[in-house]
């Protein structure tokens, strides 16, 4: 039992004394530093915004504030303008708004400072609040609390990459560290903010509400100082409905390891057809890095690699990423090697495929490796080959990036590609910008020229062969194969140094905030040295890429230098220019109280340097204004200013209060504009579904109309027109920022639903609707009657309403006369006479029509864009189902899917109808452009009028042609259906109209003249147009009254001639008739090294210059004597020139590097030198060195020098230091004995003689132990004991290799004593049981 026990005993401190030490080892090795973004944790002095705190960096508005879209709300074009943060002198982490779309701007991606937070979704979570996180309980938005554990600031992130063709985002928004070094980011914490929470939550136009399988999941991307990727990790933000974050959530990071980068991507399953729609962002807050704390040296024990095989193409690059155990190891340098590098190389884990064959990569790490085996198959020839000339290069692949080609040129020839394609193939071609280049054919050759225009600086996938060298991208496309290529096309060259500049000018005159541009020419041509602009001083005058803007008054110098060769231009800034007067586009305005108008002034003269204007109003509680943004307040009246300098001009605002009409069985009886605009205020302020009837023809003449309904409040009620007319709808809409949604028309938005429609009836409506933008539009619809409409039914509406969009609003905005957008909806006997005017997606009566019903309707108006689809009565027909439609209206555009009824049909139905609209397309090529339709789908029974197109369907049906008599004819109408009939009453000059249509009129009723105008000096007047009071048909066309022209008035230099009938400025100024006298300016005293000037003579009406001055020449400096230390003082203006005078010393002198010798260096007297100018007037001698003297070496010491008391010299052998005699001792049979001998302990020689000159060694001085005789009866004693002694040392061994073992701390050495003392006593146990058997 006992021999169980010890050695259970044993085995178990055996085991625990193979154990680590650092399993004993307590606490991290490693200290956590965290990212508060709150201000009393700021260390980052002046920041980005010019502040000092982290609330500085916070935007206010959300959207659309400079600091987060620039000054000019598009964003800024250089990094160093961009939006960006610092951690400094805490975790170091960093963040710069990333480039995309051209700029650095939110909307592009980034992370902005925030402490907007509210628990109000409804009414906080539109894109106008995006910085705003979830906060349960908070009504209204808040400034404080809404950070995690209730701090105040936080970050919102905005950006994602989904691959969809209609995401261009090329860099997602990143956190880096400012020193470039790696560090492990432990964790944060996220949470979801009121935009993404809402369109979860409620959905929104441009996506659902989550549902049961729907999820949305943020993804963090790890990456080292090499780019190379260290790992990815995710959180769901949302997972499904039930499974939302809400709260402040923490998210560990750890798994990404050591990181110099992590980028952020927000992913998820909805998608509207535009790629991923729900809003791009989530708040983090409380960032943790960890930071590594000092320890003892850890030694690496494993490596492991995360892929033990390879297999590699030739030229392919792969990376393998080295993990080394401990995490804690204190040197982790990786060293690389390659078993056959003709095979295969590696360079910091890149292994490279050479030629086909296997190698084995080792990772090693001290004693620690890993190894992967790499297989490589030949590579495959390259789909595209290059020629310069006659000449071929080699292409290929990039390493590691599969579709990515490389090749490298001569600069400046021109290349020819060669695709391996079929001939058939169709190919698209684009640069780096997915702008489409004009190659198209197989092969192709791109010029040098267009190389040129082809380069890009960033992004490039591999080292070019040197900084002279410069690289084209094409991205190659095969559209039937469906495989794409992208060729990088390396411009090779050697450095040339340029040699001279030239500017196109030497010396400008400019007025402050005037630009001018200076070209430079370079010489030689080829040089490759870059051109750099600079100004001597930026207060007076900056400078980029060669155009000057003038700051303020003064003198600068620009240059521009390449290489070392330079030129020089003197910019001159003039005084400014005084504003002399200031016009309003509108003199008056009409409003109600809520509304706003846009005011707008210009300043004369043009070249007034400062065209700043001050807004004022006389009366802000009637209305108030904001740069030209004037907001009706109350009812009555107040006059708006708008002041430059002295000048003014004003603006009589009148302002009415809403009247509220009667009810009658819920349904408001609407009877006046007063009371229309009541109506739609209630709409707009959350009354959605309202219903109202007119009761009488409404005039809203003089008003700007704000449209009834939005994307926010959808009108989901009935509105009746009762067959009345509302007239002169107006709307002239600017927009005030970039990224904005339009919905314009007399209802902006409206929406019922499946089971409770909508429903807009029995109305006509006039006027004219007009959408500018001066910066770009996200989004949005443009129409007469209503921009946007769901679950809709649209009956009996007649619209005779002009619309107009600009370039910016129609390149995103659907336009139509009617309704931009029909989605679920229906239309039924439906008219649209006005004109239509935009980009793309435009339509007589609507741009688009989806997944709805349209019959009994027509256009008459001109439709006109130049974009694609484009049709007479609709642009875009999706599911949609149409008859019984006509159009008369001529339809024109420059591109493609163009028609007279539809421009493009998807899974649609177009059934009787007929066009008899000329079709004008002025770019030639497209396929998809018809009299009747440009691109169908399922047609039954459809007319065109001859010769109005080339082809009556454009692509996939037919119609039928018919000539202006046979679609007049009696038979026409039975032939189109019951939904037709004839004009009887010439309303559409004898085309069928439709059979709801009035066309029986006999013009029984009298007539009346419509349309007339009075002449102006200006306009053209006109007599009218003799209609018919019955039907309205015009009976017979008026005539133009030509304008009278302007009369009298004189004209000056500064002012128009002003006419004598309407009192307006006009013609041309007089630019010899010079007005209020003159004036000298730029008139300048001549210094001692500047020229001066007499000053020019100037008109002071228009600051002509009348006549030049003259310069006054420089005087020179006068006076003053030049030292060796001094330059001459002018005696005129007190400022030193010239040269120094080397040869008069002043000041004295004296001696410089004096030293003295020593005994084994040289010393010098030193130099005498002018106390003025440090000049050496005489040199000095050296002293030779002393040598050492005195002391005494032994056989233990050198002398040492008597002087500078240091050794010097040999040892001296035959002087012994310390020779002591060592008496002899007998031997006895236990210990040994010694022969007398003298030791000396200086040297720890022995000698046998007291004068030390015959050396002996130790073992010459020992004497044996005595022995006894044999005797073989004694046994074990001896035995015995040597086995005891011997296991005795066996134990102290070990215990002091415990000691030495344990560097860690005290329990290495308990184990090992526990170790020596079981060993100790297992000796003797051993021992006992040995004698015992004996």
């Amino acid at each position: 039992m006992k021999k169980r026990i010890f050695s259970l005993l044993l085995a178990l401190v055996m085991a625990v004394s193979l154990l680590p030490v650092s399993a004993f080892a307590e606490g991290e090795d490693y200290d956590l530093r965290v990212l508060t973004f709150e201000d009393t944790d700021y260390k980052g002095g002046t920041n980005f915004a010019g502040g000092n705190d982290w609330s500085s960096l916070i935007d206010d508005p959300q959207y659309g504030g400079k600091l987060l879209y620039g000054s000019s709300g598009a964003g800024v074009y250089s990094e160093d303008e961009a939006y960006q943060w610092t951690d400094t002198g805490n975790t170091g982490l960093k963040h710069i708004f990333p480039y995309n779309y051209n700029a650095y701007c939110y909307w592009g991606g980034g992370h902005a400072i925030s402490n907007y937070s509210t628990g109000d979704i409804e009414t906080y979570g539109g894109f106008e609040t995006q910085l705003t996180v979830y906060k349960k309980g908070v009504s209204g938005l808040s400034h404080t609390g809404g950070g995690h554990n209730g701090s105040d600031n936080f970050a919102v992130h905005y950006g994602y990459m989904d691959g969809s063709q209609f995401n261009k985002t090329e860099n997602l928004p990143a956190l880096t560290f400012a020193d470039g070094s790696e560090h492990v980011i432990d964790h944060m914490y996220v949470n979801t903010t009121t935009y993404l929470l809402n369109c979860l939550v409620n959905g929104n136009g441009l996506t659902a509400k989550i549902g049961p399988d729907d999820w949305v999941n943020l993804v963090a991307t790890g990456y080292d100082t090499k780019g190379a990727k260290t790992g990815e990790t995710g959180i769901y933000l949302c997972n499904g409905p039930d499974n939302i974050i809400m709260d402040w959530t923490k998210w560990d990071l750890s798994s990404l390891g050591k990181v110099a980068k992590v980028t952020f991507n927000v992913t998820g399953s909805s998608d509207n057809g535009y790629g991923f729609s729900q809003p791009a962002y989530f708040a983090y807050d409380d960032v943790a890095v960890r930071f590594e704390k000092a320890g003892a040296d850890v030694p690496a024990t494993g490596v492991t690699l995360d892929k033990t095989t390879l297999s590699l193409t030739e030229g392919e690059s792969a990376t393998l990423t080295a993990t080394v155990e401990p995490e804690n190891a204190t040197d982790k340098a990786i060293v690389w090697t390659s078993s056959d590098n003709a095979v295969a190389t590696v360079e910091n884990g890149v292994v490279t495929a050479v030629k086909a064959g296997t190698s084995t990569i080792t990772a090693a790490c001290g004693s620690a490796k890993a190894e992967c085996t790499v297989t490589v198959t030949a590579a495959p020839a390259s789909p595209l080959s290059v020629k310069v000339g006659t000449a071929a290069y080699p292409v290929k692949p990039v390493d590691g990036q599969a579709g990515k080609y490389h090749v490298a040129v001569p600069y400046g020839n021109d290349v020819t590609v060669t695709i391996d394609a079929d001939a058939s193939a169709f190919f698209m071609i684009t640069d780096a910008k997915g702008n489409y280049t004009d190659f198209y054919s197989n092969p192709f050759t791109a010029t040098a020229a267009q190389l040129d225009k082809l380069l890009i600086s960033k992004d490039i996938p591999f080292t070019p062969a040197n900084s002279a060298s410069k690289v084209a991208y094409l991205s190659i496309m095969d559209a039937m194969a469906g495989t794409s290529y992208e060729l990088y096309i390396e411009l090779t060259r050697k450095a040339v140094p340029a040699t001279g500049v030239t500017l196109s000018e030497t010396a400008l005159s400019l007025r402050p905030t005037e630009k001018a541009t200076l070209a430079a020419t370079v010489a030689p041509e080829n040089t490759t040295d870059t051109l750099v602009w600079t100004s001597s001083n930026d207060a007076v005058a900056t400078v980029k890429d060669g155009v000057i803007t003038a700051k303020s008054e003064g003198t600068a110098t620009i240059t521009a230098a390449c290489g070392s060769a330079k030129a020089e231009c003197v910019v001159t800034v003039l005084s400014p220019i005084p504003a002399t007067g200031v016009t309003l586009d509108k003199t008056a305005l009409k409003l109600y109280e809520g509304d706003a108008a846009k005011l707008t002034a210009m300043v004369k003269p043009e070249d007034t340097t400062d065209k700043t204007i001050v807004w004022t109003s006389s009366d802000k509680t009637i209305a108030t204004v904001k740069d030209g943004a004037v907001t009706a307040v109350k009812a009555g009246t107040a006059t708006i200013t708008a002041a430059c300098g002295e000048a003014k001009a004003t603006c009589a605002v009148t302002v009415k209060a809403p009247v509220a009409p009667a009810q009658k069985d819920g349904v408001y009886q609407i009877g006046t504009a007063d009371e229309l605009v009541w109506f739609a205020k209630q709409v707009n302020g959350g009354s959605t579904a309202i219903s109202g009837v007119l009761m009488a023809e409404i005039d809203l003449n003089g008003f700007d109309w704000t449209p009834i309904g939005s994307s926010a409040k959808k009108f989901s009620g009935s509105f009746d027109g009762a067959g009345y007319a509302i007239k002169n709808l107006t709307i002239d809409y600017q927009t005030a920022k970039s990224g904005e949604r339009l919905y314009l028309g007399l209802f902006g938005y409206a929406e019922g639903t499946k089971d409770n429609r909508a429903a807009i009836k029995n109305l006509t409506v006039q006027g004219s609707v007009n959408a500018g933008s001066e910066f770009s539009v996200y989004s949005g619809n443009v129409a007469g009657v209503v921009a946007c409409g769901s679950y809709v039914d649209v009956s009996g509406v007649i619209s005779r309403v002009n619309v107009t969009v600009d370039a910016k609003v129609g390149s995103a905005c659907g336009v139509g006369g009617l309704a931009g957008v029909l989605i679920n909806s229906t239309a039924t006997n439906c008219g649209s006479e006005g004109n239509v005017s935009g980009v793309k997606n435009l339509g007589g009566l609507c741009y688009e029509f989806y997944a709805g019903t349209m019959t009994g309707c027509y256009n008459t108006g001109a439709v006109s864009g130049s974009g694609t689809c484009v049709g007479g009565i609709m642009g875009y027909a999706k599911q949609a189902a149409i008859k019984d439609v006509y159009n008369t209206g001529a339809v024109s555009t420059t591109k493609n899917l163009v028609g007279g009824l539809v421009g493009e049909m998807e899974n649609s139905s177009l059934t009787n109808g007929y066009s008899t609209g000329k079709i004008t397309v002025s770019e030639s090529g497209g396929s998809s452009v018809g009299a009747a339709v440009g691109w169908a789908d399922t047609l039954s029974n459809v007319y065109y009028l001859e010769g109005t197109s080339e082809k009556g369907v454009g692509r996939d049906g037919t119609a039928t042609a018919k000539t202006a008599d046979e679609l007049k004819a009696k038979t026409m109408p039975a032939a189109l259906g019951n939904g037709f009939k004839r004009d009887l009453g010439s309303v559409n000059g004898g085309y069928p109209v439709l059979s709801w249509q009035t066309s029986d009129c006999k013009h029984t009723g009298g007539i009346e003249i419509k349309d007339a105008k009075d002449a102006t000096c200006t306009e053209n007047g006109y007599t009218g147009d003799t209609c018919c009071k019955g039907c309205g048909a015009k009976l017979e066309s008026g005539k133009v009254i030509p304008a009278a022209g302007h009369k009298g008035g004189t004209a000056t230099c500064k002012d128009k001639a002003v006419c004598e009938v309407c009192r307006q400025p006009y013609g041309e100024l007089n630019k010899n008739n010079h007005t209020g006298g003159t004036e000298v300016k730029d008139a300048k005293d001549a210094t001692c090294t500047e020229n001066g000037y007499t000053g020019d003579t100037c008109c002071k009406g228009c600051g002509a210059k009348l006549e030049s001055g003259k310069v006054i020449p420089a005087a020179g400096h006068k006076g003053g004597t030049a030292t060796c230390k001094d330059k001459a003082v002018c005696e005129v203006c007190r400022q030193p020139y010239g040269e120094l005078n080397k040869n008069n010393h002043t000041g004295g002198t004296e001696v410089k590097d004096a030293k003295d010798a020593t005994c084994t260096e040289n010393g010098y007297t030193g130099d005498t030198c002018c106390k003025g100018c440090g000049a050496k007037l005489e040199s000095g001698k050296v002293i030779p060195a002393a040598g050492h003297k005195g002391g005494t070496a032994t056989c233990k010491d050198k002398a040492v020098c008597e002087v500078c008391r240091q050794p010097y010299g040999e040892l001296d052998k035959g002087n012994h230091a310390d020779l002591k005699k060592v008496d002899a001792k007998k031997a006895t049979y236990t210990k040994e004995g010694n022969i007398t001998y003298w030791y000396c302990a200086g040297c720890g020689k022995y000698y046998s003689d007291a004068e030390a000159t015959k050396e002996i060694t130790k073992a010459d001085t020992v004497i044996p132990r005595k022995t006894h005789s044999s005797n073989p009866g004694s046994t074990g004693t001896g035995s015995g004991s040597g086995s005891t002694t011997s296991g005795s040392t066996g134990s102290g061994a070990d215990v002091k290799k415990g000691v030495q073992s344990s560097k860690t701390g005290d329990a290495g050495v308990a184990l090992y004593a526990a170790m020596s003392l079981l060993s100790l006593t297992g000796g003797a146990v051993v021992l006992g049981r040995k004698r015992k058997a004996d």
